[in-house]
């Protein structure tokens, strides 16, 4: 059958992540990065996890298993996203918070999953990159699952987005 789309590039298994060991439970975001959220003039949404450097490593590696989804999909050449972004390498410039945000969404309603486990469905990560005159923030990919697409999970957060990285 020519033309046809290999059943593998359908099989998209996403990350699964565990809440944490005293509450069952995932968190939001780091208690570090408070008082950015807190400033911000809209609510944390719901379904979103803000990664950051001081976020447990598997947080970091469903983001990056996400930019390998991205990358097949796009058929860019690398991932555009590491886990290993926030730690020293002589390859590339260690990132902080201050110049790098990621974001998961996550799926909480769905009736049928473990007590503790959540279904990442997309992730998100905006850059600080720098002009001419001043640095900006660069919305520098996205990626949701396809049966997620188009059930509002990026306009929902959008307004977050646009507060938190002002």
């Amino acid at each position: 059958m020519p033309n046809t789309i290999p059943k593998r590039y359908y099989d998209i298994q996403s990350p699964v992540l565990c809440g944490d060991k005293k509450d069952h439970q995932l968190q939001p975001y780091h208690a570090s990065m408070q008082a950015e959220v807190v400033a911000c003039n809209v609510a944390f949404p719901d379904g979103l996890l803000l990664v950051t450097s001081k976020s447990p490593k598997p947080y970091k590696q469903a983001v990056e298993r996400i930019a390998w989804f991205f990358k097949r999909e796009m058929r860019y050449d690398f991932p555009q996203y590491s886990a290993t972004e926030y730690d020293r390498s002589p390859y590339w410039d260690q990132k902080t918070d201050a110049d790098l945000r990621a974001f998961l969404w996550f799926e909480d309603e769905r009736s049928d999953r473990a007590a503790n486990e959540w279904p990442m469905i997309g992730a998100a990560v905006f850059r600080l990159r720098a002009s001419k005159k001043k640095q900006l923030w660069f919305f520098d990919w996205v990626w949701i699952h396809p049966y997620e697409r188009r059930r509002g999970h990026l306009e929902r957060t959008w307004p977050f987005f646009v507060q938190h990285v002002r």
